[in-house]
């Protein structure tokens, strides 16, 4: 099993990629462990968060680079009265769900 610390610098030339697959909850944690698509164990030990296209590990034949796992996102269409529309989002809100807003809808 391979230990990473952090991520690393792209390869100075292109190489294939071997995604390593992840869900954004474990992204944001500090100890994990994951498998490439080759069957390349890694062990994480981080100072901080990876993120999506971060590259973990490089050999002279491939990089490693970490992939967030596609996930459901829920569109809520926001009603035209601001005031049904401010309620809406308190509601989404106060379910704790991650939101982006847009002008006619929320995301979660």
């Amino acid at each position: 099993m391979l230990l990473v610390h952090t991520a690393i610098a792209p390869p100075a030339r292109p190489l294939p990629e071997i995604p390593i697959a992840v869900e954004r909850r474990l992204l944001a944690k500090r100890l994990w462990r994951a498998t490439a698509a080759d069957g390349t164990e890694f062990g994480f030990e981080l100072a901080g968060p990876l993120a999506h296209g971060d590259i973990v590990f490089a050999n002279t034949a491939a990089h490693y680079v970490i992939r967030q796992l596609p996930e459901p996102v829920l569109e809520i269409p926001l009603p035209p009265s601001p005031d049904a529309a401010a309620v809406t989002g308190w509601a989404v809100g106060n379910l704790h769900f991650p939101i982006e807003a847009q002008p006619h809808r929320l995301l979660a």
